[in-house]
């Protein structure tokens, strides 16, 4: 019996499109959390990955919240290459929680020669 293509392009061709592009956004969103939740220099073979917690003293929560967005997207940037035009925005914390921030993520997806975005709020 004869086949035609590698067999990751025929497993990959039984796949919806709409179903990868799912999986993919699932897949980068469940990534962005593990960055949410690691803290910059606990990584020991990539010292820079992760979020960095420590912030001035005299530092608003508002502030503490925009720095951290922008470390989330320099982040995403560097260390997942699907990911473009990421954008992450502080939209403060949860009333129940105050230690809890709320940020929203947009971001292009770029997969082969197909585009598409996602859009979420992720809490730390």
């Amino acid at each position: 019996m004869e086949y035609k293509g590698t067999l990751l392009e025929r497993l990959m061709s039984k796949y919806d499109r709409s179903s990868n592009q799912e999986v993919v956004a699932a897949s980068i969103l469940n990534y962005i959390d593990i960055i949410l939740n690691t803290k910059k220099g606990t990584v020991a073979s990539i010292p820079e990955f992760g979020i960095d917690l420590q912030g001035n003293p005299t530092s608003t929560q508002y502030d503490i919240g925009v720095r951290i967005s922008k470390d989330i997207e320099n982040q995403i940037s560097k260390f997942d290459p699907r990911v473009q035009k990421v954008s992450v925005a502080y939209k403060g914390t949860d009333s129940n929680r105050l230690n809890k921030m709320i940020f929203e993520v947009n971001a292009l997806i770029r997969i082969d020669d197909e585009e598409f975005t996602i859009s979420s709020s992720l809490s730390r």
